[in-house]
């Protein structure tokens, strides 16, 4: 199919509306990961969810999310 006329078909703007959808969401996940972590492990796990273990979390969420984009 030709981009002209894939342009003109429903099926091509879905897409491209999930594709957006799914970007927001792993923004909003990455922006706020440190806060996830510490509120919802922290206090189960006081010992090992401190501030350099939730941003070695940040930081796998990140590099994943963008391995995941390339694959």
């Amino acid at each position: 199919m030709h981009i002209d006329q894939a342009l003109k078909t429903p099926q091509f703007y879905r897409l491209w509306i999930v594709l957006c959808f799914n970007v927001t969401a792993g923004i909003a996940v990455i922006g706020v990961a440190k806060t996830m972590i510490t509120d919802i492990f922290g206090p189960a796990l006081p010992n090992v969810v401190d501030t350099s273990f939730a941003a070695t979390y940040v930081l796998m969420i990140s590099v994943f999310n963008m391995c995941g984009r390339f694959m």
